[in-house]
Formats: structure tokens, sequence, C-alpha cells
């Protein structure tokens, strides 16, 4: 009978137990200035790299004009909620900013997931930031992230991890939601869908007291259109037809981190295809289309980066530190189809980016719940016209200087 009255005590516990809610948030506030006009968020606080030069009928560069801002958009909100049953951890986390574009000021979803995590392994469901992200990315202190050079975004994903001993394996099929691809409709998580087929990462980290390294593989396949339509040349009558070419896309990375007495080093590599969706650079192009039913075939617009950021850490209440990061286009596999004006047909950012350089030194104060960070931020981005290689020609250079500001309220 005691037994009995201890195990119905016990799942009594379980089932009834209360969860620790927490929430807190941020409330920051980027000030910045430009040298010239950036592609960047509408707001400007998120900036990747200047503008190419347009020139007006006199020839002087439109963009040219320097560009001030004060955002409060990066303020964010969470609620998270953690759990205990048996020996199995759960937490429930969702938090919010305003960082989105459509229109400016909407609160945006960033995370909002349910971890479950038991002694060696652990499952997570939900809205997360992207594996190889969390694995490993640098300490900007502008929204960027490093950007285009280091990769960033977040993903609704099934995440598996098994850990033994230093060695950690992880697994994650996701789709896309905040952060998409790009089409012949422009940028939508129905490319991704429409596939049929989730995308996939995969990766194997060590991870020690002083180090970590790791390498990690992406996989993800798009559809960019259910139909095609074509106009006969001879009768003109227009003619729809079910359009069923995919594209997969491929990514490689290695990555590592590093202290060394009071110093932080954090490093990646990465050779990949179609960056739209992780915010860098490539994308796709069509090299291909059938004359009598208008169906297309894509090529993808291959690419590598490399970043290493380096920190010190010796005063908590002041951290100096600096960013490196370079993107490169490498062009096709198969020829870019030119149209009657030598424009390829491509989706991405913008298909006369060749190159970027990321220059961003910065120092940060963290005392109490008050940050304020500076960061000089130079960036360079080399444009040219697309050749039917998938690269550029006739390059070249152009500069922006970002001074940013930032002070911050942690609550």
């Amino acid at each position: 009978m005691n037994k009995r009255f201890l195990c119905s005590i016990f799942f009594m516990g379980i089932a009834f137990s209360v969860p620790q809610v927490k929430w807190g948030g941020c409330m920051r506030l980027d000030m910045f200035a430009d040298t010239r006009q950036t592609y960047s968020t509408p707001d400007g606080a998120w900036m990747l790299w200047p503008e190419k030069i347009v020139c007006d009928d006199q020839g002087c560069d439109i963009n040219a004009q320097g560009r001030f801002g004060i955002s409060p958009a990066y303020s964010w909100i969470y609620v998270s909620a953690k759990d205990k049953i048996g020996e199995t951890k759960v937490k429930a986390h969702i938090e919010a900013d305003f960082g989105s574009e459509f229109p400016v000021g909407l609160m945006n979803i960033r995370e909002a997931f349910v971890r479950v995590k038991w002694e060696k392994s652990s499952l997570l469901v939900g809205e997360y930031v992207y594996p190889l992200v969390a694995a490993c990315s640098p300490r900007t202190i502008g929204w960027h992230g490093g950007g285009p050079a280091a990769p960033y975004a977040y993903f609704p994903q099934v995440c598996l991890t098994y850990k033994t001993h230093d060695v950690k394996f992880i697994f994650s099929p996701y789709s896309e939601f905040d952060y998409v691809s790009t089409g012949p409709i422009g940028g939508s998580n129905s490319y991704v869908q429409n596939s049929m087929t989730p995308a996939l990462y995969a990766g194997v980290e060590v991870d020690k007291e002083t180090f970590k390294t790791g390498i990690g593989f992406g996989v993800k396949r798009l559809l960019p259109a259910l139909s095609t339509t074509t106009t006969s040349t001879t009768s003109l009558v227009e003619k729809t037809i079910v359009h069923d070419k995919s594209l997969a896309s491929f990514l490689g990375a290695v990555y590592g981190k590093v202290k060394l007495n009071d110093y932080v080093f954090r490093a990646e590599a990465i050779i990949a295809q179609n960056g739209f969706d992780l915010v860098s650079i490539g994308g796709y192009a069509v090299w291909g289309a059938n004359p009598f039913t208008g169906a297309r075939s894509y090529t993808n617009i291959n690419y590598a980066t490399g970043w290493i950021d380096v920190e010190y850490k010796r005063h908590e209440k002041l951290q100096p530190g600096v960013f490196i990061g370079y993107a490169k286009n490498l062009g096709t596999r198969k020829s870019v189809y030119l149209d009657d004006n030598c424009e390829p047909i491509f989706y991405g950012d913008d298909e006369q980016v060749a190159a970027t350089f990321r220059f961003t030194p910065r120092i940060r104060s963290d005392f109490n719940n008050i940050e304020i960070g500076f960061e000089a931020d130079f960036v360079f981005a080399w444009f040219g016209k697309m050749n039917r290689k998938g690269k550029q020609s006739g390059v070249y250079r152009v500069g922006n200087f970002r001074p940013l500001l930032i002070t911050a309220y942690y609550f």
C-alpha cells in the first residue's frame, strides 16, 4: 500500500508540476550614418553592402548620397517556460523583435520553439536559428551579423542533437518562414514547400573547454514555378503547361572557436550555392528554356565565404574586437542564358555583385543591464555585368563607411 501511495504521489507531481515562467527583453537603439546609399533593410539598420553606381543623365552617381538613421527596430521581448518531467528537461520559448520589413515596425517572430533535453541528446521543434549559425557566429555589434560572409537565418525546424564525450552530432530537417528563398514571384517559402522536400542540415563538432571545431553540410531543393505560359509565334495563342523543373543547392562549412588567454578567436569557411535565404550572395539563374513548353532549367550561382572574429575579454566592462569577412562569387557550372540585351534571368539579391569585403573593428561596454557599443564598419563591394559563366566582367569597386553607436537596456 505504501508503495502504491508513493507512486501515485510521484506521478501526480509529474502531471501537475508548475513550469517556471520567465520573461524579459531588450530596449535597443541603433544610430548610424553611411557615406553612400546601401543595400539594407528599409530602416537602414541591417546593412549588407554599398549600392552600385547608378548614373543620371549628366553622369553623376545617384547613390553617392550619404544616409543617416536612428532605428529601434531590433528591440525585442521574450517569454520562456522551463519544466522537468522526471529526468527530462523541457523548455518553451517565444521571442519577437520589431525588425520586420513589411511594414517597418511590425512585430516579427524570431524564435518560437520547444526543446526537450535528456542526458546525452536533445530535440528542438519550432522556429530557431539555423544550426550552422548557432554553432559558430561572429560577435558584431551591428545586426548584419557579419553578412554576407557569415550566414544568418532563422528557420522552422526539427533539430536533433546527440553528444557523447566531447563530440556532438547535429541533424535538422527544416523549411522556410521569415528567411525565404526567392524566385519568379519574389521572396516566398512556396519554392521549398512545393518541392515536397524539406531542406536538411547535418553536422559534427568537437567541443572542449578551450576550443571547438566542426563541419556542417546542407542541402535544399526548390521548385521555382508550378507552370509556364508561352505564346505561339504562328497562332499567337497562349498555352499554360505544368512545370516540374526543380533545383538542388548544397552547402559545406568548416568552423572553429579557440580561447587563448584573454582572446577568443572564431572563424568559418563556406563553399555553397544559392545563398539568398542565408542572407549571403549567390542565387540562381536560368540556363535553358524549352521553346515549345517554355519550361525553364536552372543553375546555381556558386560562392565562397570566409571570416574571422577576434575578441579581447580580459575586462568584462570593456571588450574590444574586430571582424573581417570576405564573400566571392564563383560562377556557375552550366552556361547562363542571356536575353537579347545580354541580361540574365537571375533570382537573388543582385546579379552584379562579384565580391564583398567587410572590416569591422568594435568596442562594447557592459555594466549592470546596460550595453553601449561602437562599431566602425568598412564595407567594399565589387560589381560587374554577369556573363554566361555566371561571373562578373568589367568589375569596379564601391565602398561605404558606417560609424554605428548602439545603446541597449536588458531586462
